[in-house]
């Protein structure tokens, strides 16, 4: 069992390495001239918060995100329109300080701001339901093949190749298209059972190295079931990287969301999608309706990079590596 982490405080806490195991701390000599060095042992979790709250750009994303998924649930309220009204007269107006107008009205007379409220939550959804069913199907397939290891693993480990052979981008505007599109359940479907693949390769590295320690063989000599070790033992030693592959997972399904949407097989009206409004706004650029690709592309930018902060943060937070300043 891995010893616990050690906080230093007192005289002797500048000098200590941060973070002690337990055999530096019993190797600490108390001096009797300066103040007593008191040891406290420190869980896992508070080492990753401290960890992550240090990372300035993974909290500004952090931020961010919280700020997007309030955006999403309190859309409609905060929205000066539903995504079926619309004023032909104020068509292709330009941004002023108004709130309908704040970011301007498409040729519809569709206020903007009501693209970036609504699109948030489309957006969103995409990204975090499809990460789910992604990390699912990966989490099982990779701890599968990684703990059982021979033909079953040969058998998961083929299957995981033929997922990644497959031209992700084409087969996903095929299979969008072949739906019918506008139904944002299809589109979840198709993200997470295309993307599962690299996952699942990432959790059976970890299985593979896990199943030969000794707390995983104490625990098959007790008599333990092979899926209580697998999800109850093994599993958690492998959830930093299905954390941080899942936030990166989240930028990449907005992205390709978004994609799908400005091909016209993606979510169609009355929905209303970041992407979408890019799709419509291409034949107005030439006319000088600036606004009108700007805010949308601009939002999912910001969506995009926040999502990146913070699986950067995350990265930094669980590397055991690391050390806490």
């Amino acid at each position: 069992m891995q010893e616990p982490d050690i906080e230093v405080t007192g005289a002797l806490s500048d000098q200590a390495p941060w973070p002690m195991s337990a055999a530096h701390a019993d190797a600490v000599i108390l001096d009797e001239t300066e103040d007593q060095v008191v040891a406290e042992p420190i869980g896992q979790w508070t080492l990753v918060w401290r960890r992550f709250i240090r990372h300035r750009i993974a909290l500004i994303g952090g931020v961010m995100l919280i700020l997007l998924i309030l955006m999403a649930i309190f859309g409609p309220l905060l929205s000066p329109e539903s995504p079926l009204s619309f004023n032909y007269f104020a068509g292709n107006k330009a941004p002023e300080l108004n709130w309908r107008y704040l970011m301007g009205t498409d040729a519809q007379g569709h206020a903007i701001i009501m693209y970036i409220l609504y699109g948030a939550r489309i957006s969103l959804e995409v990204g975090v339901f499809a990460t789910v069913l992604t990390s699912i199907i990966g989490v099982l397939v990779g701890s599968i093949g990684g703990f059982f290891g021979g033909w079953v693993d040969a058998v998961m480990m083929r299957l995981t190749d033929v997922f990644l052979t497959l031209p992700f981008l084409p087969l996903l505007i095929l299979l969008s298209a072949y739906t019918g599109g506008g139904n944002i359940t299809f589109v979840i479907l198709i993200l997470g059972l295309l993307s599962w693949s690299p996952t699942a390769r990432l959790v059976r590295s970890y299985f593979l190295s896990l199943r030969s320690q000794e707390f995983v063989q104490a625990a098959q000599a007790l008599g333990v079931s092979s899926p209580r070790i697998m999800f109850k033992h093994m599993l958690p030693n492998a959830l930093s990287v299905v954390i941080v592959s899942s936030t990166l997972n989240v930028a990449g399904f907005i992205i390709a969301e978004a994609a799908i949407d400005f091909l016209g097989v993606g979510i169609h009206t009355p929905n209303v999608s970041w992407g979408l409004a890019l799709a419509n706004s291409e034949s107005y650029i030439a006319d000088g309706n600036w606004w009108w690709p700007l805010f949308p592309g601009l939002a999912l930018l910001i969506t995009v990079l926040s999502v990146n902060f913070l699986g950067d943060g995350l990265r930094d937070a669980l590397d055991v590596r690391a050390k806490v300043e």
